[in-house]
């Protein structure tokens, strides 16, 4: 984009030609100079407000491209989620609920239910995976499932389960 010249700067450049002997050049166009410029411009359609500009139309189609591939992927990743049942068979608690990785250790994502022989379940969709785990028993006491295959070491000097979810292929 070009940049005016502001007064000053115009005024040392016509000093600077002077100061060469060149001829200082005019401040205005000659007469008839803008329409000759004018009439050689080529013609643009006229607009309506009909008539929307090219720039919101590509904008229009981004955006649907955009939109389209995010479903997509979306789609994608639910339709490749596994159904996942993790139960507890301990007794003596009030609540159960299934923090891990695949729930950002929340426990309101995941809360058991008891079931009728007093194990507690929970049925998720789970993205193909290794995760970590806990139960956590009536709110606040966390231990590692008794019944995974597999045990890691966390960082607090506990112990997680392991959870892998393979994607079925």
């Amino acid at each position: 984009m070009k940049r005016r010249m502001r007064d000053d700067e115009s005024d040392k450049f016509l000093n600077a030609l002077d100061a060469h002997g060149l001829p200082a050049a005019s401040r205005t166009a000659p007469a008839g100079f803008t329409d000759a410029v004018m009439q050689r411009l080529p013609r643009r359609a006229a607009r309506t407000p009909f008539t929307p500009p090219l720039r919101a139309i590509l904008a229009s189609a981004a955006a649907v491209v955009v939109l389209t591939v995010s479903i997509g992927i979306v789609s994608f990743v639910q339709q490749r989620a596994r159904t996942v049942v993790i139960r507890y068979a301990g007794g003596g608690v009030r609540t159960v609920a299934l923090v891990g990785e695949f729930n950002n250790w929340n426990p309101a994502a995941a809360a058991m239910r008891r079931c009728s022989d007093g194990t507690w379940e929970v049925i998720l969709k789970v993205p193909a995976g290794r995760y970590r785990y806990q139960f956590i028993l009536d709110g606040s006491r966390s231990i590692p499932d008794p019944n995974a295959f597999e045990y890691v070491s966390d960082r607090f000097g506990g112990t997680n389960s392991i959870l892998n979810v393979n994607d079925g292929i």
